[in-house]
């Protein structure tokens, strides 16, 4: 299962935080000796990948020496983003004004997480004393409209429920706790059936419930099941996944899955798989460039579109092209001006609430994409030649869009 599931559906979900501790250490070092180490997320399990820094004639050619992208122009919105210094930015894609609104100890190679308004994250020192050398994870909560913070509770993943009205956190990988998205509300102790599991605690919220897996040898024998806590039901949904992102709609009955095969590595022409939860018929996608698809990606806010990446290469980096797949026919559009650097097979899409234009991003550029048209424009918040997203503090793999208030 995979921020991931998808950007959760790292080879070994569970070992995400180890990878991200040791990917720290080795940019320290790396960073000594002249190079950088970005870790990339896939929109739904976290994956930690290493790369070398790109030169910065490169940043200049590909991203544009502009400052601000026209945002404004083509959507409006809010989208907010963690930096390298742990700075929250709140950024107007209607003005390409952005602000800092609090300072925070989150990762930004993991989405922050957007639910009731306000945003989540898995607080690295939180407070508490140390086990094994380190400190217990503790999700933290922040309100953008006032700046403050507060603890919710242990937990080593956060997810929203597919109405984005609860949030789930996960103390451990058979346990969650269950509470109210941006309010009070007393939380609710679940434990999951026995032999079934989120992998590190990472999971989706989908309809019916969460999806979890079977406590398997092999990622190919994993089953993949949504589990109601309500009831305790469990329903098998398919074997050996890869979930890169889900959509459930208003009210809806079933959930729109986009996976991968677990099996599969990077750079293999492997096809994007769509399945509905309620039926279980799987649409199979294949890639125009034979080098299948990269983690992460994004359903439209009505399910019929997703935003997908095309590897460009066998070995799965340097570069993946955006494209878009219709869910009701399967067919796929690539975009003929959006290649994006990630050195790794990761990169993020996001959707706007207006549902005709949507963000993505990798290492050196972010934009702002009509989807009708697939047309794009730059999206720099931050003004300045060289927008590598750990120099610049720009728009980076944190990135969620955030409701404008009422």
């Amino acid at each position: 299962m995979s921020r991931t599931i998808a950007r959760q559906a790292p080879p070994a979900p569970g070992a995400a935080e180890a990878l991200f501790a040791q990917a720290r250490r080795r940019r320290r070092r790396l960073r000594l000796a002249g190079a950088v180490v970005i870790l990339a997320l896939a929109v739904s399990v976290a994956v930690a990948f290493a790369v070398t820094r790109p030169h910065r004639a490169a940043v200049a050619r590909d991203a544009g020496t502009g400052g601000a992208g026209p945002a404004g122009a083509a959507a409006a919105g809010r989208v907010a983003w963690v930096d390298y210094h742990g700075r929250v930015h709140l950024g107007d894609l209607a003005t390409s004004a952005q602000r800092v609104i609090a300072k925070i100890n989150a990762d930004p190679a993991l989405p922050l997480v957007q639910a009731g308004g306000r945003l989540y994250w898995v607080n690295w020192a939180g407070a508490g004393v140390p086990v094994a050398g380190h400190r217990p994870q503790v999700v933290r909560e922040l309100n953008p409209a006032t700046g403050k913070i507060r603890d919710v509770g242990p937990g080593q993943w956060v997810f929203p429920s597919a109405d984005g009205r609860h949030l789930f956190i996960s103390p451990a990988d058979n346990r969650l706790t269950e509470l109210p998205a941006g309010g009070p509300g007393a939380p609710r102790a679940l434990t999951l059936p026995d032999g079934w599991y989120v992998p590190y605690g990472q999971s989706l919220g989908v309809a019916g419930g969460v999806l979890v897996q079977s406590d398997r040898k092999t990622r190919a024998r994993t089953v993949t099941a949504v589990w109601n806590p309500e009831t305790g039901a469990l329903k098998a949904v398919g074997r050996g996944y890869q979930v890169i992102t889900a959509y459930t709609p208003p009210g809806g009955r079933y959930s729109l899955l986009a996976w991968l095969p677990a099996a599969c590595t990077e750079g293999q022409d492997c096809p994007l798989e769509i399945t509905s939860t309620a039926t279980l018929s799987t649409r199979t996608v294949r890639s125009p460039l034979r080098h299948g698809f990269a983690l992460g990606g994004a359903f439209s806010p009505d399910g019929t579109r997703l935003v997908v990446f095309a590897d460009t290469n066998p070995d799965a980096t340097g570069a993946a092209r955006l494209a878009m797949v219709s869910t009701g026919t399967g067919a796929l559009r690539l975009a003929g001006s959006v290649r994006l650097e990630v050195g790794a097979p990761v990169a993020w899409a996001l959707w706007l609430p207006d549902g005709r234009h949507f963000l993505t991003g990798g290492l050196k550029a972010s934009y702002v994409v009509n989807q009708a048209t697939l047309s794009a424009g730059p999206l720099f918040f931050i003004r300045g030649t060289d927008h590598y997203i750990e120099d610049s503090q720009d728009l980076n793999y944190s990135a969620v869009v955030v409701p404008l208030r009422r």
